[in-house]
């Protein structure tokens, strides 16, 4: 029988886009209007749509700044330590390789 496997517990992982644009600008717009982003954040997180600290203030600051508050671009995840040419360079010396004998002589 296969382990189940947990789902990963990132604060917003299940959290639409949508429902993360609007929480950056209304959080920017009660910054206007004088209420703090620490208490926005405080009332924000008894909601199922956490968010955490440095996510929300980055995500104000975007707004601020008058750029969208998500990036198109996909940024999770450790960066890659080789770029697809090296793959490519490992890749061919993997199948250059001439096979050497083994313990059993296959």
């Amino acid at each position: 029988m296969p382990m189940k496997r947990s789902r990963g517990s990132y604060a917003a992982g299940g959290t639409p886009a949508v429902v993360k644009e609007y929480r950056a600008q209304l959080a920017a717009a009660l910054k206007r209007q004088g209420v703090s982003l620490d208490v926005f954040l405080i009332a924000n997180n008894e909601t199922d749509f956490i968010v955490k600290r440095r996510t929300l203030f980055q995500n104000v600051k975007a707004i601020d700044e008058g750029e969208p508050p998500l990036s198109a671009e996909k940024k999770s995840g450790r960066p890659t330590k080789l770029m697809d040419e090296q793959w490519d360079v490992v890749a061919g010396a993997i199948l250059l390789e001439k096979k050497k004998p083994t313990c059993s002589g296959l």
